[in-house]
């Protein structure tokens, strides 16, 4: 599969990539504890009780869980579903550099897409209601209930660029010679692999060291 440039695709996750994903969980809880008027401790032993029964936290589907909570709590399923995916919250918690960084990409030629794990529908929700969905091909918005898949990695055209926070989706990448995995660390996390970025600013210079390595080499 190729891409229609010589410049290579970039794949961005979402969930502490583009959006800080901790904060958004602090100002749902807070605004479904407003609406349900309940304690901040009930809504989070709320999360507690659907998360046990999960395999993996990606496995969050908003709707099981807002029908979860809204049979607990005794409270209207559509009340809830407005609280929980307050566009204002989505909107805040869009790390700043974002769209600047996704604008100039694209200006400069880059076919830009998505590689991001959990339920495709709120995913996507996350991307829509931040108008960013425009940015990404699609023909590559890879929203996958596990994303580690090798099928998948061996598929994507040489030379593909994917930008992750997890240090295990990295190691996992780093064993495909056809994809260059970046890791973003906007915390304390130790970075791992060869390229690492705390902001999506620092994307820049490691696509000039990588052009300038490609360059070299013919």
């Amino acid at each position: 599969m190729d891409t229609p440039t010589n410049k290579p695709l970039i794949l961005f996750d979402i969930d502490e990539t583009l959006i800080n994903t901790d904060q958004l969980r602090i100002l749902q809880r807070k605004t479904l504890a407003d609406t349900l008027q309940k304690s901040d401790e009930d809504i989070a032993n709320c999360f507690i009780e659907y998360y046990g029964d999960l395999e993996k936290t990606s496995d969050f589907d908003p709707d099981e869980f807002l029908a979860f909570a809204s049979e607990k709590f005794g409270f209207p399923l559509e009340k809830l579903k407005d609280a929980f995916f307050q566009p204002t919250n989505f909107q805040m918690v869009l790390y700043p550099e974002v769209v600047e960084t996704l604008a100039n990409l694209r200006n400069k030629g880059y076919t830009l897409g998505i590689y991001s794990q959990g339920i495709r529908y709120s995913q996507e929700y996350k991307i829509l209601v931040n108008n960013l969905m425009d940015f990404f091909d699609q023909q590559h918005r890879y929203v996958l209930k596990r994303k580690m898949d090798p099928a998948v990695i061996a598929d994507l055209p040489e030379n593909t660029i994917i930008i992750d926070d997890k240090a295990e989706v990295i190691e996992f990448l780093e064993r495909f010679p056809n994809v260059i995995p970046l890791h973003i660390v906007r915390g304390e996390q130790n970075h791992v692999g060869e390229y690492t970025l705390s902001t999506l600013r620092d994307l820049f210079p490691i696509l000039d060291t990588l052009r300038n390595a490609v360059d070299s080499e013919q």
